[in-house]
């Protein structure tokens, strides 16, 4: 009758046979985890900016409002939640619909500032860019501790509200049906004045 129990060298090929065969499922499993993207989790946001007119300006970030304050004509801040902070943050520039002149997001520090929940936004700048207006640009933040990425897109509807001024031919013809109404007034009270 056969023993089965491993005696002498037996007791040392047995487990290694068992190891050869887990030994390539360990090696599969470690590259599938080492091979995966460093953020493999970013969530991207995504961040709406509107220029309405020259003291117009709406954003949001994931669709909720974000603080602006219009600083001046044509120049506003745009102030995020705590929780968000821009870095490595580059120009981005988007040209004017109805102009060579452009709108530039920046971060207040300058071109690659970082640390800030703060975005300067100018309208009507020259920028020399040719990225047209409503493209959407990306851009690198943290929100809390979580590194991500943020889709920005600048929509210039400024250009709308300067357009609803009327035509100069509009408006020679209305000062010239003024004026012929205006000296036909004044004429009757000369004559009677005679």
């Amino acid at each position: 009758m056969k023993n089965n129990t491993p005696t002498g060298i037996d007791k040392f090929v047995q487990p290694l046979s068992i190891g050869a065969r887990v030994i390539p499922l360990l090696v599969a499993l470690v590259s599938a985890v080492l091979t995966q993207p460093l953020f493999a989790q970013v969530v991207a946001h995504d961040i709406q900016i509107t220029e309405n007119s020259s003291t117009s300006l709406s954003a949001t970030f994931d669709t909720a409002a974000v603080t602006v304050q219009n600083t001046s004509t044509d120049r506003w801040t745009l102030t995020f939640p705590a929780e968000i902070t821009f870095f490595v943050f580059t120009l981005n520039e988007w040209t004017e619909p109805e102009s060579a002149l452009g709108n530039i997001v920046d971060s207040p520090g300058g071109l690659g500032s970082f640390g800030t929940n703060q975005l300067f936004v100018l309208s009507d700048f020259p920028t020399g860019s040719d990225i047209p207006d409503g493209t959407t640009l990306v851009q690198s933040l943290f929100v809390g501790d979580m590194a991500s990425s943020v889709n920005i897109t600048f929509l210039d509807n400024g250009a709308n509200a300067e357009a609803a001024v009327p035509d100069t031919g509009s408006t020679f013809g209305l000062l010239v049906v003024s004026l012929i109404a205006l000296l036909g007034a004044s004429r009757p009270l000369a004559v009677r004045l005679a």
